[in-house]
């Protein structure tokens, strides 16, 4: 276990895509819990308690450059600047 006292990333934006299960969830949970502004983007959307608190998620396929696009336009209207980038898909 990382010992969060360790780890801040307060003030620091970070971009997961595949964000919604697995190791992406994971990634996302504990980028979030040590501070950092997190857009989770995903080809679904989580619902009810799966969703975490304070994170963004984003509905984007990111197989096609139309979906890219999409979620880059989405990702700069959300943020003002990007930190981390965890290419999780």
């Amino acid at each position: 276990m990382i010992q969060q006292e360790n780890w801040q990333l307060n003030g620091k934006w970070a971009v997961v895509t595949g964000g919604t299960k697995g190791i992406g969830k994971a990634i996302v949970e504990a980028l979030s819990s040590f501070g950092a502004q997190v857009i989770s983007i995903s080809r679904s959307l989580p619902e009810g308690e799966e969703k975490i608190t304070g994170v963004e998620y984003l509905k984007a396929d990111l197989s096609s450059p139309e979906g890219t696009t999409s979620a880059v336009r989405q990702i700069r209207t959300l943020s003002p600047k990007l930190d981390i980038l965890v290419n999780n898909v």
